[in-house]
């Protein structure tokens, strides 16, 4: 990415955040390490902001909290943005955290559509296999470490491309096949993005000089 973050508080971003931003993670525990050391990078997790609407017991919209959808090696979580965010900050085994806005704003039945992909995907397993095949295809392409789409188990960037999917941003991609890096590159995002923790620095990649590990 060509520009330089804003530092940002995170009182600052629950007011501006929406559905289908993105929030990237710097780790710097061993797996962490690994995901950036293979995929020459320096971003190691990605999770997906979600509105979720709360009901009474008639039905009626009462208000909607912000959450973090993401595929944890635990499965599929969906959590409060602010309580996930401020127990970053306080992780000493995460290093940088980073916000992505959507250039354009879900739609209202977009919004609804991804609120439905959550409810259909929460709680599903890690998708191990897949996330090793995908990390290491980008080094090393080989028909053994293509990863073929199948999202009956997740990891972090599959789960945020299956959600683009679902809501209508991406078609004829394979969610299978994204790293963290890739979704972090793609062409939805505003060109000005912030950071919440960490030494500023620019999500990017490093092809030649491996120094995330």
């Amino acid at each position: 990415m060509k520009h330089n973050p804003k530092a940002i508080s995170i009182e600052q971003m629950m007011s501006k955040a929406n559905s289908g931003d993105l929030i990237a993670f710097s780790g710097i525990a061993f797996h962490s390490k690994i995901i950036k050391y293979i995929t020459h990078s320096n971003v190691s997790h990605v999770g997906l902001v979600v509105e979720s609407q709360t009901v009474d017991s008639s039905k009626n919209p009462t208000s909607q909290q912000k959450m973090l959808f993401e595929a944890l090696y635990s499965g599929a979580s969906l959590s409060p943005l602010e309580c996930r965010l401020t127990e970053s900050l306080n992780n000493t085994e995460i290093q940088s955290v980073w916000w992505l806005r959507l250039k354009k704003a879900l739609n209202s039945n977009q919004v609804d559509v991804l609120n439905t992909f959550v409810n259909e995907n929460n709680h599903k397993k890690y998708d191990y296999l897949q996330a090793t095949r995908s990390a290491f295809d980008k080094s090393f392409p080989h028909p053994l470490t293509y990863a073929p789409e199948n999202l009956d188990q997740l990891f972090c960037s599959e789960l945020v491309i299956a959600a683009y999917k679902s809501i209508g941003l991406f078609k004829m991609i394979n969610a299978s096949e994204f790293t963290p890096i890739d979704v972090c590159e793609l062409n939805i995002y505003k060109k000005l993005y912030y950071q919440l923790k960490g030494k500023e620095e620019k999500i990017k990649r490093n092809l030649h000089n491996r120094r995330y590990f």
